[in-house]
């Protein structure tokens, strides 16, 4: 077996600054979507078909949880008419 490699002070200080960044674009770009799809009056199951994705995807986007991929970024914008 081989050893484990210890990271340095410096890389795990820019781990966590990279990681605190995904964390706010995840909560800036979920509420934005979140205020986006219901002033167009639209569920969580709408957004997802017409994006084509799952409501459980839209749902996590919106909570935080996850990030969309690049493909389903684009029909989003499209959808909603709107840069997020």
């Amino acid at each position: 077996m081989q050893p484990q490699k210890t990271l340095k002070p410096d890389t795990i200080a820019r781990n966590r600054g990279i990681l605190r960044r995904q964390t706010l674009l995840q909560e800036v770009l979920g509420g934005s979507l979140l205020d986006l799809r219901t002033a167009r009056g639209m569920t969580q199951r709408q957004l997802g078909d017409e994006v084509g994705c799952s409501r459980e995807l839209i749902g996590k986007i919106e909570q935080g949880r996850a990030l969309p991929s690049i493909r389903t970024l684009v029909a989003l914008v499209k959808v909603l008419h709107k840069l997020l």
